[in-house]
This record gives C-alpha cells, structure tokens and sequence, in this order.
C-alpha cells in the first residue's frame, strides 16, 4: 500500500517535551493546538538542552548536537 501524503514527517528530537504532548484530543487532528510555547528535555528536564541551547519546537532538530530521531 502507498503512503499518503497526509502523512506528517517530523524532525523534532524524540526528547522535546511540552504540556500538550499529555492532552488527550482524540482522533481530530485538526483539533486547534493551544501552542503555550513551553517546551523542556526530557534529557535534561528543564529548557536547555543537553548541548546548553534553549529547548524549543522550531530548534530541536538535526543541528544540535543532542538531537535524536522520534
């Protein structure tokens, strides 16, 4: 079977971690996101990453050091 192209990529670390990774919206994925913009490591447990940047959506990706692929 061929994938879709509804299929979402991501490139965020597998460690970003935010309070809406623990809403449970259903199925809807066109469900607003409330996008409070807090974001810590789960490696680290607070918002700078392992590498000492800032922890964010937009950052924690394959140019840190730290990043692990979902």
């Amino acid at each position: 079977m061929a994938e879709t192209s509804s299929t979402l990529v991501t490139q965020r670390c597998r460690f970003l971690t935010s309070k809406e990774m623990f809403y449970d919206i259903g199925p809807d994925a066109s469900a607003p996101q409330s996008g409070s913009g807090l974001f810590w490591c789960s490696q680290t447990k607070n918002c700078l990453g392992p590498d000492g940047s800032a922890v964010h959506a937009k950052d924690c990706g394959p140019n840190r050091s730290c990043y692990q692929e979902l």
